[in-house]
């Protein structure tokens, strides 16, 4: 626990104008945990992948042009059971299975939203949201990195909203780092620097 919690983001691990906040808890979904694990022909959590041993994660980070980032550590039992997990999200199939699981939660949470107050603007309309494989360099033994696109348009504007995901695994540690902008993508050698 102790060594998760020095791994973690720090706000001076940040250039000057970032803010940090408490971090937001994941909800987990359930149907699209199934989706995934039926897709994936796996019982490891998905979504869960850095909460199955002692762990931390790191303050939500801002800045001033809505770039976000945050990030999760966890120690696994051994360096063996580590790799497995982690095989989840090398798989073949993990970027069409989550981008099928992404696409019927963002439409679930659309039409039957978990907050009465969390519904889409008039006239706000939400695109066909793709997960693609990015190009990254190794961080610690093994790592892998995806960008989740989401396509927006409001008042005849369109924007992309872009999550960059990187996990990477070293012995019994697996890290876990999102970063997201809207418009332009985040600063790729900020993502690598953090990571």
């Amino acid at each position: 626990k102790a060594l998760a919690e020095a791994a973690i983001l720090k706000l001076n691990d940040f250039p000057t104008g970032w803010t940090s906040k408490p971090s937001t808890p994941s909800s987990s979904n359930e149907a699209t945990d199934r989706q995934m694990s039926a897709c994936l022909h796996t019982s490891v959590p998905y979504l869960e992948l850095s909460k199955t041993g002692p762990s931390a994660d790191s303050p939500d980070f801002s800045d001033s042009n809505s770039n976000e980032a945050s990030n999760g550590v966890t120690y696994t039992v051994s360096v063996s059971q580590a790799r497995k997990q982690f095989a989840v999200v090398q798989s073949q199939s993990f970027p069409s299975c989550y981008e099928s699981a992404i696409n019927t939660l963002i439409t679930s949470e659309i039409q039957h939203p978990s907050n009465p107050s969390d519904t889409l603007p008039q006239g706000a309309s939400v695109g066909k949201t793709t997960f693609q494989p990015m190009s990254f360099p190794t961080i610690g033994d093994q790592s892998v990195a995806y960008r989740v696109t989401i396509p927006i348009t409001y008042g005849g504007m369109s924007v992309d909203g872009q999550i960059d995901i990187v996990a990477s695994q070293k012995g019994r540690a697996i890290a876990l780092s999102e970063f997201t902008a809207f418009g332009t993508p985040f600063d790729s050698a900020m993502e690598v620097q953090l990571s």
